[in-house]
């Protein structure tokens, strides 16, 4: 940390977000499922903090520009995560609406047949 403490982690695992994307073609928010690997889980943080040099080694880029930041496919362009500017931070827009969340596509695990 900046202030020389040393913070521990608890694990390493596969985080599933739901975030609000956006269709180029529609030109509105929609959800999409965002996974993300090899996440660190510090519970000690009163914060997540998403590593840009991480979303590029999954394939993706993050474009800042103001409020129009997003993160995207590295080929393609498709936008996978709106991010919301606060106070020089940049937040996921995660969906939190129930009734979005409802209705997003649960895929089963190896678990369910």
């Amino acid at each position: 940390m900046a202030n020389g403490d040393i913070i521990r982690s608890a694990g390493r695992g596969i985080v599933r977000l739901l975030v609000n994307g956006k269709s180029k073609s529609l030109g509105k928010r929609i959800p999409q499922e965002l996974i993300l690997v090899d996440v660190v889980y510090a519970p000690a943080l009163e914060i997540n903090l998403l590593s840009t040099w991480m979303l590029n080694e999954m394939r993706l880029r993050v474009i800042v520009n103001g409020k129009d930041s997003e993160i995207q496919l590295r080929e393609t362009q498709a936008v996978i995560a709106n991010l919301v500017p606060i106070n020089n931070l940049f937040f996921l827009d995660i969906v939190e609406d129930p009734p979005m969340l409802a209705a997003a596509v649960k895929k089963p695990n190896c678990r369910q047949k």
